[in-house]
């Protein structure tokens, strides 16, 4: 295949990267680029048994972590892979990739005492602009706050010596994760800031927040496009 950054079946033509669903700069999907067309759906099928038994392990080896107990976390990690929210990743939002790279910096964050810094530094900056590179940039921006809280409580329930290195490392892979995935985040900025798809003053929600911050308004549209994002100009009498 080949990367293509115009949909010109929309709208006379749009830029792609600037949809939420964008599936290009996800990690997962690096490796169908090589794949000839005929082989797509058995390989699609194969990664997909790749990604579950991945998915497994790490919500194992993160139940582990917190449990402390073999048998109780394989229960608890079987029991998250059956649930009604991971087969609704998979087979209705196509979001599965984010629950992997969730769950994997869940176990970083929670087995941080195992690793020198500079392995959880690694792991973890891999891991976060992988997930803000994901397919749904509205739930990788989700998913990354989620982490952000859970990290703020995993720190806070540590002794005080070993909370200034796990905050030093979180706030060091936060930063190169951002760096590492502003090739997709920039430019969906961009073009939902000065592109045509800004609701026009008289439409744009004042009933509801009728003092919205300008900024926080591209923040809504930026990780929400399906509410936040639509033109309404057309539908305006």
């Amino acid at each position: 295949g080949s990367p293509s950054f115009w949909n010109p079946h929309l709208f006379c033509g749009t830029p792609s990267y600037s949809f939420c669903l964008m599936q290009l700069f996800s990690p997962d999907n690096w490796p169908l680029l090589f794949v000839q067309e005929k082989y797509i759906f058995k390989v699609l099928t194969f990664v997909q048994f790749l990604k579950f038994f991945g998915f497994g392990l790490l919500s194992f080896g993160f139940f582990k972590q917190e449990i402390d107990s073999r048998k109780w976390a394989l229960f608890a990690a079987t029991m998250f892979c059956l649930c009604q929210y991971t087969i609704y990743t998979v087979t209705a939002t196509f979001t599965f990739m984010i629950s992997i790279l969730f769950m994997a910096s869940a176990y970083v964050i929670w087995s941080f005492h195992g690793r020198p810094a500079y392995r959880n530094y690694l792991y973890l900056s891999l891991i976060l602009g992988f997930l803000l590179l994901s397919n749904h940039l509205s739930w990788a921006g989700f998913a990354f706050l989620v982490i952000m809280v859970l990290s703020g409580y995993r720190i806070w329930t540590q002794d005080q010596s070993s909370r200034k290195g796990m905050v030093l490392v979180l706030a060091l892979s936060v930063l190169t994760a951002v760096l590492l995935s502003a090739v997709r985040i920039l430019p969906s900025w961009l073009e939902l800031k000065e592109g045509i798809r800004l609701l026009p003053e008289n439409v744009r929600y004042t009933a509801l927040m009728p003092e919205m911050n300008e900024v926080f308004y591209l923040l809504l549209r930026l990780f929400n496009p399906e509410l936040f994002g639509v033109n309404y100009v057309s539908s305006v009498p």
